[in-house]
């Protein structure tokens, strides 16, 4: 009679367990995608693009180009592009 308390018991143990560490597994995988996304978000961003007039659709040379709500900015190139390095993942393009 106890071999069979104890096979229950151990049975009941087991389960207790195995609901432990499917938990801890599923706390570890949120915890690493998180980090994972985390550490994507903090990356600087790079932008490029070319100026083009309206008029006559030929590029803009020298033109000012600014990211919205900072200081960072470049000018254009002789062919009306730009590319502007290290920009905050936070901006919006």
């Amino acid at each position: 009679m106890q071999k069979a308390y104890k096979q229950i018991n151990n049975y009941y143990i087991n389960q207790i367990s195995s609901k432990r560490m499917k938990r801890r597994f599923v706390l570890l995988l949120a915890c690493l995608l998180a980090g994972i996304g985390l550490a994507i978000a903090q990356t600087p961003k790079t932008i490029t693009g070319i100026v083009i007039s309206e008029e006559d659709n030929q590029p803009v040379v020298g033109a000012s180009v600014l990211v919205k709500g900072t200081s960072i900015g470049t000018t254009t190139n002789m062919d009306g592009k730009f590319t502007i390095s290290n920009v905050p993942s936070s901006v919006r393009t």
